[in-house]
């Protein structure tokens, strides 16, 4: 990948500028860039455009990033984006091998509820001190773990 355009989640009218452009990967964010009375419009959004066909024939790395796993949000984010065609959950504020590991429990479940055949990996987000010392254990905490940011 040389290149990741991020997309904010509460702003679908730029999904297809994004899929148009020369970015290799595109990061779509569910936290952050997205105020909390627009999760579910945002998630929506998200799961209508990924289930395109263009967008599954785009030949882009497609990535979503969902809000931390003590969210209210994550159990449906990851409900919702756990589709075929998705690359990578990006999962933030990691900060044990525990949490990985029950991640992926969560996203075997949505995977197999949503006819996904190709094992999504995760790209997990170090944002605290703890995660930090702890980043060779979370690099190799589950074989999805895809790397590190």
């Amino acid at each position: 990948m040389r290149s990741k355009l991020f997309v904010p989640g509460a702003r679908p009218e730029l999904f297809d500028k994004a899929l148009a452009s020369a970015a290799d990967a595109l990061s779509f964010d569910l936290e952050d860039s997205v105020p909390e009375a627009g999760k579910q419009a945002a998630r929506a959004a998200i799961a209508s455009f990924l289930a395109r066909a263009d967008v599954l024939a785009s030949n882009k790395l497609l990535i979503v990033r969902t809000n931390a796993t003590d969210s209210p949000h994550f159990a449906a984010d990851l409900a919702a984006m756990a589709v075929p065609g998705l690359w990578l959950l990006n999962i933030p504020k990691v900060e044990s091998a525990a949490q990985v590991r029950q991640v992926v429990v969560a996203l075997e479940r949505a995977e197999a509820a949503n006819g996904v055949t190709r094992p999504i990996g995760l790209l997990l987000n170090i944002e605290t001190p703890r995660g930090l010392r702890l980043a060779a254990e979370l690099a190799g905490a589950h074989p999805r773990v895809a790397g590190l940011q």
